[in-house]
């Protein structure tokens, strides 16, 4: 891998390190822009739970073990809205401890379908639950109950940049990436 030679940074004198990934707020920020480091950290701390839970299979009751996992759950949905472009494969990672955990749950085995284990436990998917505090978020966003540098990022309307009177003045001007498959604004 080529190494680009940045310039030191230097805060009252001091040299900053360069380092490759550093744990801020919770979330670990990656000097590739990847999110391998911290999907790796937040399944770690997960299946540890889950073997937990593993562990005492058949001595709790149902209900005890779903408020077990819906007590951790929080681990695989923190910052969901930051890390969401991570990769399918790292989004598999996630789902497979919420579907090891609805199995246990359910005490259903493995030769059970996801679809039928979905049904039985009644949890919304992790993609779906990702995809309800990214449009949360956007709400937030776009009526001004989100910070003041994220409501800067919301687009404006068509009608106040458009001097003619259009059928939908009230629609977001589409944002055009070339690095991003999907956008946010494809949810409405």
């Amino acid at each position: 891998m080529h190494q680009q030679n940045h310039p030191s940074l230097k805060m009252h004198g001091q040299i900053i390190p360069e380092v490759e990934h550093h744990k801020h707020l919770g979330i670990i920020l990656s000097n590739d822009c990847s999110w391998h480091e911290h999907i790796n950290y937040i399944v770690n701390k997960a299946w540890k739970r889950v073997h937990i839970m593993h562990r005492l299979k058949f001595t709790l009751h149902r209900k005890s073990f779903e408020v077990i996992y819906t007590s951790f759950r929080p681990i695989l949905e923190y910052a969901d809205v930051i890390w969401n472009n991570c990769s399918m494969a790292e989004k598999d990672m996630l789902d497979k401890i919420q579907n090891k955990c609805a199995r246990i749950v359910s005490g259903a085995t493995k030769l059970v379908y996801l679809d039928k284990l979905q049904q039985e436990v009644n949890w919304s998917s992790l993609e779906e639950r990702r995809r309800v505090h990214r449009l949360i978020m956007f709400y937030k966003m776009i009526n001004g109950l989100a910070p003041e540098y994220l409501t800067n990022l919301v687009p404006p309307n068509i009608g106040s940049t458009s001097s003619y009177n259009l059928r939908n003045p009230d629609q977001l001007r589409p944002v055009h990436s070339q690095t991003n498959q999907y956008s946010i604004l494809s949810y409405q």
